[in-house]
């Protein structure tokens, strides 16, 4: 009976110096996650001479480019953030 007690009182004592450590690590911040091509849209065309119809439509077809390049980049935005919060509401 001694022994046993000697026994589990030494794997106690041994037992609290185990140099095994868990580290929790936070994820990076959602800012360092997005990247950089993702926060500037296309500029906004410049209306120049629009004296014929055909500068017109050209006009519009370029506004159009630049507006699908700022949604198509809030779209990735979306997507990042919602899979973000997915992640942690999983934790």
């Amino acid at each position: 009976m001694i022994r046993a007690l000697a026994a589990l009182a030494t794997a106690l004592a041994i037992s609290g110096c185990t140099t095994t450590r868990t580290v929790l690590v936070p994820p990076p911040s959602l800012a360092d996650r997005i990247p950089p091509q993702l926060l500037a849209c296309r500029d906004r065309p410049a209306a120049g001479d629009l004296a014929r119809q055909s500068d017109v439509a050209r006009w519009v077809v370029e506004m159009d480019a630049a507006g699908e390049d700022c949604r198509r980049k809030v779209s990735a935005i979306r997507s990042i953030v919602e899979r973000d919060g997915r992640q942690t509401e999983g934790e």
